[in-house]
């Protein structure tokens, strides 16, 4: 299928494309989509973004913004690709809501690692960024 966004890694053009068709590959084995492991919610989130997910035979529709709370932004995979998500969520324009929950999800996990890394008992304070970018 034609896949309507540019992207300059090829492993993730494959991954939503591979979705598309209700599997992931990888290596010679072939993974079935359980719609809640970290790997589906990054792909999710995704197809969400570009407006495709409801395409998608193996995956949940519509999407739950919930899931967005399980994601472990302490791992730099997840943590790179909820950004790289946010970025193709406002570039392509279709989700509004899907930017607003991944900036809120990125913001609290910044304040929280500030807090945590700041030593004391009283929370730090980390301003909301409302329209900027959190990368």
């Amino acid at each position: 299928p034609s896949i309507p966004f540019s992207c300059s890694n090829s492993t993730d053009i494959r991954a939503v494309w591979l979705a598309l068709r209700g599997a992931m590959v990888v290596g010679r084995i072939v993974w079935d989509n359980c719609g809640k492991c970290p790997k589906c919610v990054r792909t999710m989130t995704a197809l969400q973004a570009v407006g495709a997910l409801e395409k998608a035979p193996g995956l949940a529709s519509p999407f739950d913004y919930e899931l967005l709370k399980s994601v472990n932004l302490d791992s730099f995979v997840e943590h790179y690709s909820m950004i790289a998500n946010l970025e193709l969520a406002r570039r392509m324009g279709k989700d509004p809501r899907l930017v607003k929950e991944l900036v809120r999800r990125l913001w609290r996990h910044h304040r929280y690692r500030a807090h945590r890394s700041s030593g004391s008992d009283f929370p730090v304070s980390v301003p909301c960024p409302r329209n900027q970018s959190i990368a």
